[in-house]
């Protein structure tokens, strides 16, 4: 039996018209097996919201109707009186159960039969037909609470036509749409849903209060999680472990590489991390969102879509100290005034001349240790590129908005088009930004610069997320 003091709902209908898909986007669970192909779910399973380990409310994700007119027929041959047909609609239940003809029917009549609210689902973008005049006759034998959900799968509507029908059998009927709701709309469903049963209304209100306080500290650890790599990822030095007579265009290559590497590890890290902190374990599976971890961060591509324009960085030069132009990619020039044009070629940074490295500083520093004996060790960073924060600040931004917008029953590509620094920072952010990483640089008030970065990012995420 289910717990019935827990909030609990069947979401049923025909097959393949979005239960799965609702299920994973209520449940904030990208786990729920969701296919295209009608019949995929063959058993009921549960599917309980948990924050902080408490659940908020149950879920089933049931079979589709494959034999419903039969199940009437029976129904009818066993009916006594109105107030009897739940006891009906039991009957048949424990009467099939080893039965394969109707398992499907017994799997989605299981939860209902045992306490759960009814959420009927249907296929708006597809007419209306009388072979649903079964399914909600038996759903409306078994007593329970309900709702009707129109899931706005594809471009046609017939919504209209569904509305008539469903309004003659449900007390509540609305639009849904599981791939595009947002959080206000799944809080807007819950206060529906929070209507169906009395004795659940107060769990259901608290738990969007709960949900509602899970959604802004999510905010508020996205924005850390952004700072913290940032803020590493400008102060990165790494120093060579042996010390050396020479250092030889080998061991340039090698820690330039491993430096580069890091960069890269604490993005990736930071991803992952925000992808777990939203419910969104499964994305690694995605081809597209793996090209966005191994697009090279120092590309000109990455450049080109996530970086400053070349009048931005004039707008922050003055605050960051910094000349601004030149790649948007790190340079490497080592003391001595000679260039690693194969480092930067082999991250696809440009390959410039020793002038236009002048504003970006000395990333590749050969430091000469021993006095006399002249060894050296090989350090590289930190990083003084002026557009290269803002390339990490903008990929992480994109990142985070894709992600804290994704609907958990997604399993499409992440689309990565329209999202670079320059559009989603105004003016005066880019300065306010600029001299925050200079900050970072500098290692000034760098508790305060980071609470004023982090306090800067959950305002632009607020804006930018419904």
């Amino acid at each position: 039996m289910l717990h019935t003091d827990l909030p609990a709902f069947a979401l049923v209908g025909h097959p393949n018209k979005g239960k799965s898909s609702i299920v994973s986007t209520l449940a904030y669970d990208d786990s729920v097996r969701i296919s295209s192909v009608p019949g995929e779910t063959i058993k009921t399973q549960e599917f309980p919201l948990k924050v902080d380990g408490e659940v908020q409310y149950r879920l089933f994700d049931t079979p589709g109707f494959q034999v419903p007119r039969r199940v009437l027929e029976w129904l009818k041959e066993h009916e006594s009186t109105s107030s009897k047909h739940p006891e009906v609609i039991q009957a048949f239940v424990e009467e099939h159960k080893s039965n394969s003809a109707f398992n499907d029917e017994v799997e989605l009549l299981t939860p209902i039969i045992e306490g759960a609210c009814i959420v009927y689902v249907v296929d708006g973008s597809k007419p209306y037909s009388e072979e649903y005049e079964s399914e909600m006759e038996i759903l409306r034998w078994s007593g329970r609470p309900s709702i009707a959900l129109i899931n706005t799968i594809n471009d046609d509507d017939y919504t209209l036509e569904w509305e008539n029908a469903l309004n003659q059998h449900f007390k509540m009927v609305r639009l849904y749409n599981p791939m595009q709701a947002t959080f206000k709309e799944k809080i807007a469903l819950l206060e529906t849903l929070s209507h169906l049963n009395a004795h659940w209304t107060t769990s259901l209100k608290n738990s969007i209060e709960t949900l509602k306080l899970f959604q802004q500290q999510r905010m508020n650890e996205t924005a850390r999680l952004i700072t913290e790599t940032i803020y590493q990822s400008i102060i990165y030095t790494l120093s060579s472990s042996l010390f050396k007579k020479s250092i030889s265009q080998e061991d340039k290559v090698h820690y330039s590489q491993d430096y580069l590497e890091h960069l890269v590890n604490l993005e990736y890290k930071e991803q992952k991390s925000i992808e777990k902190l939203w419910g969104h374990f499964h994305l690694s599976t995605h081809n597209s969102h793996q090209d966005f971890h191994v697009m090279e961060l120092f590309s000109q591509e990455s450049q080109k879509v996530f970086g400053l324009s070349k009048s931005s960085l004039i707008l922050v030069s003055a605050v960051a100290g910094a000349i601004a132009g030149g790649s948007a990619g790190i340079m490497f020039a080592p003391i001595d005034g000679g260039i690693s044009s194969f480092v930067t070629a082999s991250f696809g940074a440009v390959t410039a001349t020793l002038g236009s490295l002048a504003g970006y500083g000395k990333y590749l520093n050969i430091v000469t240790l021993g006095g006399r004996f002249e060894q050296k060790q090989l350090k590289i960073g930190p990083m003084k590129d002026t557009n290269f924060p803002f390339i990490l600040l903008a990929r992480s931004l994109f990142h985070a908005i894709q992600i804290t917008q994704r609907s958990h029953a997604a399993r499409d590509e992440i689309n990565l088009d329209g999202y670079f620094a320059d559009t989603l920072l105004d003016s005066s952010q880019k300065k306010t930004f600029a001299s925050l990483h200079r900050q970072f640089q500098k290692g000034s008030n760098v508790t305060e610069a980071k609470g004023d970065y982090q306090k800067m990012l959950i305002e632009l995420l607020h804006t930018k997320i419904s």
